[in-house]
């Protein structure tokens, strides 16, 4: 055994349908070697798809080989690797008691295999190299140890199931307080596959050791998708998942989504744990600094973005309240913020803040924002500081503010806006009425009617509702009911007939379009989700709702509005009009052809005075008188309505109209009645006065509405030219699409540019560095404003909440209820207290 070469490591192949066997057998076995032999006594087997595959026979061996088996492993490491395609038998002798034991050995080009004392430039170039030798041999490979020697330093890139088991099991008698792991595979096996390169004092490295048997099955090639290298989440991916997590998908839901769009989960790349971990990832990034991120983004903003507005407020250093309003929420303001309407709204962070948006309505009818704030508390103080910045920033107060029935608002308006009338949302009064009426009587349907004729008739004037409102509660005997006589004491606030003469205030009664928007934000955000992506879910919205503009911009400009009278004043107001208020106008000059009829008119002083009747079957009449079943007279209210009569004043001179519905101060458009009088008096042309500039085509520029929030550091351009890329990509596989050798030479040519892009450009990003650009800001140690203290709000009170008595009634009505034992009927008595046993008696 002196000569190693020559006797007992003589390698040659044996070809078999399993691979080629080593066979290593020692003369003697030593008692260390017995007790390894006894661990090593199973046959490991494994698929052997495209994999070459090593048996080695494992002996004890003797002290005196040990100089043998020493000049071996030097042998292996002297840069002289053994030939891959010759058998190898080592002459030895063979023990009765001998175990067997399978190794596994890659089979890959001859030209990626490592290669002995070869040199490198870079240490990414050497782990390029053994990553894509394993990826093609597949194996996953990890870093480990780094040592310092003589030489320079040692560096290892081992196979990543190098390590002792990753499992210990549970033994219930000696372990009573550890509670029992949770059952997990075993994915270490002690494989000693791996590289071995030192970084020379001069600068160069050079690979020495290169071990290629793997002691487990490889991975073949049709799962090679799934080993981790193949696997690593890239920019889009995280782009992705981060624009998802905008508009409350989440990691699982993006994961699915992206397979889809690749065409299968082969392709995938990442998989779902992968993007699972990226969004802990993000969220674990974010932690305490949350707030200080999205006050040092829009501080940012505010300093760099023409017209943007930005104030925030803090308590002991915790975050407390905040506004903010860009300069396209500002141009809708200064065109359509005559009338704004606000309403709180709750679930949408994960601080339990109340975000409270600024809505109005635009040039196409359509919900449209003007800013929004959150805040900590709902109390008076806390809304004075958000009406102050709402009013620094856009610089006028509203004509009309609607909210709903809370007390810190209406109070923290009559401070801040003292020229602007508040008033308060119908819809939010209205839904009470159960409650409080539904225990006085039985016709509640009948009153419920009624109350609705009165309190929703906005062409009713200030005496009529007095009267109607007296009757119908003293029909109802509930002159006396608590709850009405406090609605009756505000009416100004809420009754459409005190509102007639305010412009534009019918243009909402109720907060619906808060709550229209309220509803889009909650769908789009989550309460479990902290400030950043919260600003990210908005700045989408915004970008959404402006988009929304556009297209409704665009739709004026490309398509026409079928007339459907011959007036020439309705061709004038088809193009000036938006599509939606032009339809509204419409309608109301055909009205004025078909359901308005004048029958007097008179001159006072060059005016014209006339009298106009309307026929319309949808509306009630006015009180009529009837005999009851007592013979007294009593008013009805239930017939209905054939004609009403209106007065409109015509000045030709002036080619000014006025009529006494005040439809046009309600709306801020004409009335039937009015093109009625245009049309006896020939005029062609909406005078100049009635034209409100709110409802004119093209207020906001396209540009403007085109501005989006920058949701990251991403710049538009990066993105135009990224998405872009993609449409190219996709329209060059739809031309070749069935042309196979096109789109294979297509997909060669891909596969080139990628490899040369691998070796040109630098390394990516680290993952720090991607979540920073992400949110638009880095992360700093110090942090200056800290999360905001758990908001309680209005509402939430303790988990045993006090049920309604509307609830209570719901609950009684589809309770079964008890039979009594005497007259055995369901009856909310018992035998003891039935009306048989009394009469008995």
């Amino acid at each position: 055994m002196n000569n190693m070469s020559q006797s007992n490591y003589n390698r040659t192949i044996a070809s078999s349908p399993k691979g080629s066997i080593l066979s290593e057998e020692p003369k003697q076995k030593s008692a260390l070697d017995v007790i390894n032999q006894a661990k090593s006594n199973i046959i490991r087997n494994s698929d052997f798809h495209g994999i070459e595959s090593i048996n080695v026979l494992h002996e004890s061996e003797c002290s005196d080989d040990d100089d043998e088996r020493n000049q071996y492993e030097s042998n292996s490491e002297d840069g002289s690797n053994p030939p891959r395609n010759t058998e190898t038998t080592i002459n030895s002798h063979e023990d009765s008691s001998s175990s067997r034991e399978t190794f596994w050995i890659p089979e890959v080009p001859k030209e990626m295999i490592p290669v002995k004392n070869s040199k490198f430039k870079t240490e990414a170039e050497i782990e390029k190299m053994y990553k894509t030798y394993a990826e093609e041999g597949g194996f996953d490979v990890r870093k480990t140890t780094t040592r310092k020697s003589k030489q320079g330093i040692v560096k290892y890139i081992v196979c990543n199931r190098q390590g002792k088991p990753n499992a210990r099991p549970y033994d219930s008698s000696t372990d009573k307080k550890r509670k029992e792991r949770r059952k997990s595979s075993m994915f270490r096996r002690e494989c000693t596959a791996c590289i071995k390169y030192r970084i020379c004092n001069d600068s160069t490295i050079e690979l020495y050791v290169f071990n290629e048997e793997h002691n487990h099955a490889l991975v073949n090639k049709a799962n090679r998708n799934l080993l981790m290298q193949n696997r690593q989440i890239n920019l889009y991916d995280m782009h992705f998942i981060n624009n998802m997590a905008t508009t409350n998908v989440g990691p699982v839901k993006a994961f699915r989504l992206m397979t889809s769009i690749r065409g299968g989960y082969e392709l995938g790349g990442a998989n779902e744990n992968d993007y699972k971990n990226f969004n802990r990832d993000m969220n674990s990034h974010i932690k305490g600094s949350d707030a200080h991120l999205v006050i040092t983004k829009l501080e940012n903003r505010f300093e760099h973005v023409e017209n943007f507005s930005f104030e925030h407020s803090s308590t002991k250093d915790h975050l407390d309240g905040m506004f903010w309003a860009d300069e396209t929420a500002k141009m809708n303001y200064k065109e359509f913020g005559d009338v704004v309407s606000f309403d709180a709204t709750f679930r949408t962070n994960i601080y339990r803040m109340v975000f409270v948006p600024f809505t109005g309505v635009d040039n196409h009818r359509r919900c449209v924002s003007f800013g929004a704030g959150l805040l900590c508390h709902e109390d008076e103080e806390s809304y004075v500081w958000l009406l102050q910045r709402f009013l620094n920033a856009f610089g006028k107060q509203p004509t009309l503010v609607l909210t709903d029935q809370d007390g810190a608002m209406k109070n923290a308006i009559a401070k801040v806006f003292p020229m602007s009338k508040h008033r308060l949302c119908m819809w939010h009064i209205t839904q009470k009425l159960p409650v409080k009426v539904a225990s006085d009587f039985a016709n509640y349907e009948t009153f419920k009617q009624r109350f609705s004729d009165i309190v929703w008739d906005s062409s009713i004037d200030i005496e009529e509702f007095e009267e109607r409102w007296g009757a119908l509660f003293k029909d109802y005997k509930m002159t006396d009911n608590n709850w009405f006589k406090d609605m009756y004491k505000i009416r100004e606030r809420w009754i459409p007939a005190y509102f007639k003469h305010i412009p534009m205030s019918g243009l909402m009664r109720t907060t619906s379009r808060s709550e229209s928007q309220n509803s889009t934000f909650n769908q789009a955000t989550h309460f479990g989700s902290p400030l950043v992506y919260f600003m990210m879910s908005y700045e989408m919205l915004m970008e959404r709702q402006r988009h929304k503009q556009n297209v409704n911009d665009h739709k004026d400009r490309v398509t026409t509005v079928r007339t459907e009278t011959d007036l020439h004043i309705e061709e004038h107001a088809r193009e000036i009009y938006t599509r939606e208020v032009f339809l509204k106008v419409q309608k109301e000059i055909k009205l004025s052809i078909y359901a308005c009829f004048p029958i007097n008119s008179i001159i006072e002083e060059g005016v014209e005075i006339s009298t106009l009747v309307e026929t319309n079957k949808s509306k009630r009449s006015a009180p009529v008188e009837i005999l009851n079943e007592d013979g007294e007279k009593e008013l009805d209210w239930n017939i209905p309505r054939t004609t009403s009569t209106y007065t409109v004043t015509f000045n030709k001179d002036v080619n000014s109209a006025e009529c006494d519905c005040f439809y046009f101060q309600h709306y801020g458009t004409l009335c039937r009645h009015v093109f009625c009088i245009f049309r006896k008096h020939n005029v062609t042309r909406i005078p100049s006065k009635y034209i409100l500039r709110r409802w004119l085509k093209d207020l906001i520029p396209t540009e403007q509405l085109k501005k989006k929030f920058a949701r990251g550091d991403w710049t538009d351009e990066t993105n135009v030219a990224a998405n872009d890329m993609f449409r190219i990509l996709y329209e060059c596989i739809s031309k070749v699409n069935n042309d196979p050798i096109k789109l294979e030479e297509l997909h060669n040519q891909m596969k080139e540019m990628k490899k040369n892009l691998d070796e040109e450009c630098n390394e990516p990003m680290s993952k720090v560095d991607v979540l920073n650009k992400f949110l638009g800001v880095t992360t700093e140690q110090v942090v200056k404003i800290k999360n905001p203290i758990l908001a309680k709000t209005k509402g939430s009170g303790t988990h045993s909440r006090i049920k309604s008595a509307k609830e209570k009634a719901q609950i009684q009505a589809t309770k079964v209820q008890r039979r009594c034992g005497k007259c055995h009927q369901a009856a909310p008595h018992n035998a003891r207290t039935c009306n048989q046993v009394y009469s008995k008696k």
